[in-house]
């Protein structure tokens, strides 16, 4: 599955879990909307998503979250092992600053949870009050 079905097919699920009219995109640097964090269209939950090969996984909730996911093989910076990797990038997520600004300045009120995954992959879940689900393609 290419990225851009797996993203669609990620954005179709998020409005079925979350009964929103459809899902954009707004970068909160530029504007664009080319690119940047999902938006929901007619929902005031707050959403993440996040790729790895071609699964997915999304997060909704009240209040931010943050997702993301990780090949057990993937290189992450150095003196981090990859599911730490992923907290961290889920926690940039959450905060709406993705790791253009490091944890010192994400919410404390944050709680992070790693993922139940298949094996070759790892990934952490940060919100409070929150769902989340796997995306994968499905049988041929």
């Amino acid at each position: 599955m290419n990225r851009a079905h797996l993203r669609a097919h990620a954005e179709a699920a998020l409005v079925h879990e979350t009964g929103a009219a459809s899902v954009v995109r707004q970068c909160p640097q530029c504007g664009s909307i080319e690119h940047g964090r999902p938006l929901l269209i007619g929902s005031d939950l707050q959403v993440s998503i996040a790729y790895a090969d071609d699964i997915a996984v999304i997060a909704w909730g009240t209040n931010p979250v943050g997702i993301d996911i990780e090949r057990t093989d993937a290189q992450p910076p150095e003196g981090m092992d990859v599911l730490a990797w992923t907290r961290l990038e889920a926690l940039g997520k959450a905060a709406g600053t993705g790791v253009r600004t490091w944890p010192q300045q994400t919410p404390p009120e944050l709680t992070t949870e790693p993922l139940d995954l298949p094996d070759q992959y790892v990934g952490t879940v940060a919100g409070n009050a929150l769902g989340w689900r796997l995306i994968a393609p499905r049988p041929a």
